[in-house]
């Protein structure tokens, strides 16, 4: 007796197993080629972890398809972060679980909905391509700054400021030497424009 109420239990187990479709069919997560055309030497990192240079393949999470941020950077050269925020659902994977659910516990439904496995990238996005029901594609198309260009920039915006702030303070004293300002509004007017970044 005890030997047919154990297949018994274990058959419902199996069937009601069975009924995560969209976790056995495709898993809870899927496979991601992150590549950066011409620059194989640039470095990508994926969510804050560095995965390598120029070309990484990652195991991904589903259900976090929309929560995807990848930026590459090569040396003496701006980074650039690539962000994917959507995700579409697996239409059969899905159809397959709510239509083999058996039972009165939506075991299949519980366990694809806390997997994510009813999730995919959306091709939509632009560098998102699909291989096959696992397997995706990012094409990063990367366009560097010299980041040497950006520290010209600043030093020329900050030269310019002190030069603006140089003018302001002749043009003050010239206005107090004419008797235009007394002296607390000298000193005042001074101490603002002196505290100017």
């Amino acid at each position: 007796m005890r030997r047919y109420l154990f297949v018994f239990l274990a058959t419902i187990a199996i069937a009601l197993s069975f009924t995560s479709c969209a976790t056995i069919f495709g898993s809870s997560s899927y496979n991601a080629k992150v590549s950066v055309p011409d620059h194989p030497n640039a470095k990508i990192t994926v969510n804050g972890q560095q995965k390598g240079n120029g070309e990484v393949n990652l195991s991904l999470k589903r259900k976090e398809a929309n929560k995807l941020n990848i930026t590459v950077e090569e040396t003496g050269k701006e980074p650039q972060t690539f962000t994917f925020n959507r995700r579409k659902v697996r239409g059969v994977a899905t159809f397959f679980t709510v239509l083999s659910w058996l039972g009165p516990i939506p075991v299949g439904i519980i366990v694809d909905a806390s997997t994510g496995a009813w999730f995919k990238p959306d091709v939509s996005e632009p560098g998102v391509t699909k291989v096959d029901y696992k397997n995706y594609t990012y094409t990063l198309n990367y366009h560097p700054n010299d980041s040497s260009q950006k520290s010209k920039k600043t030093t020329t915006n900050t030269q310019s400021n002190t030069t603006s702030k140089a003018d302001k303070l002749r043009e003050l004293k010239q206005l107090y030497d004419e008797g235009v300002l007394t002296k607390d509004e000298y000193e005042k007017e001074k101490a603002k424009v002196l505290k100017e970044n």
